[in-house]
């Protein structure tokens, strides 16, 4: 006799979520007519455009019949740069504990704090009307952003959330890192080649779970073994001596292997 409701659910990276994904993470750098616009030719309702001018902080929330997709953007502005640099941590999400606390970067839970209020009052009133699934997504600032906010959504709502970052920066502290990927398992963090800003901040800032690595040939390679990873660690070194860390982490390239990918396997579906 097999208990089947004890077993825990497993998820796998998908190439056809990971392709919205990524496509709305770049949509999160336009402005909010060219976002509604897209957004409805595609098939999407648009629900809300984030916006706080003080920490500059921007994004979307659209939907279609099951699932609410929340997309934050990337460092654009002076005022995003100021907010990656503030590497001190703080208490998040907030707990009574005196030891071993979750924390987050301060400059990214400022900027997510901008955003807060206006995101959970519209995710609590859709949550009501229907069981969504949320889907939160983001590259490079935005993916911490995503991270935050998806870890909070969670814990406050108890819906299904998907996360797929691009580009993302490490979050939190170790416990931050841990109660994250206890939370919230359907998560793919996606890396490309030698992108430089994965690596930041340098000290006492950890990853979340599952890393997705795409190498210079657009290979996808899921939690790819530790030797795989200290080879690449070192071949980052020197990417770093010639620009290819810098240009690695271009939203675009990101964009153009997700969508190969995607592409070949949609060619292969319509083979079988």
């Amino acid at each position: 006799m097999h208990l089947l409701f004890w077993r825990k659910p497993k998820y796998h990276f998908d190439i056809v979520v990971a392709k919205t994904m990524i496509d709305f993470s770049r949509l999160a750098y336009k402005d909010e007519p060219e976002i509604r616009e897209e957004l409805k030719s595609n098939g999407f309702e648009f629900r809300l455009f984030l916006n706080d001018p003080e920490t500059d902080t921007q994004g979307f929330v659209a939907t279609d019949s099951s699932k609410i997709y929340i997309a934050f953007r990337g460092t654009e502005s002076i005022i995003d740069f100021f907010t990656d640099i503030l590497i001190v941590k703080v208490p998040f999400p907030p707990t009574r504990r005196w030891f071993f606390k979750p924390k987050a970067h301060f400059g990214f839970v400022n900027s997510y704090n901008g955003i807060k209020n206006q995101l959970l009052d519209l995710v609590s009133t859709l949550l009501l009307d229907r069981p969504y699934e949320v889907y939160v997504t983001g590259h490079s600032l935005g993916g911490a952003l995503a991270t935050l906010a998806a870890l909070d959504i969670r814990e406050r709502f108890r819906p299904h959330v998907c996360v797929y970052t691009f580009g993302s920066p490490k979050v939190g502290n170790r416990w931050f890192a841990m109660k994250f990927n206890r939370s919230v398992k359907n998560s793919f963090r996606v890396v490309h080649d030698d992108d430089l800003v994965v690596w930041l901040p340098p000290m006492g800032f950890y990853h979340v779970k599952k890393l997705v690595f795409i190498d210079s040939e657009g290979k996808i390679d899921i939690n790819p073994s530790l030797p795989k990873r200290i080879i690449e660690s070192l071949d980052d070194v020197f990417a770093a001596l010639t620009g290819a860390a810098i240009t690695d982490h271009f939203s675009r390239y990101y964009a153009k292997w997700i969508t190969k990918n995607y592409e070949e396997f949609v060619s292969e579906m319509d083979k079988v």
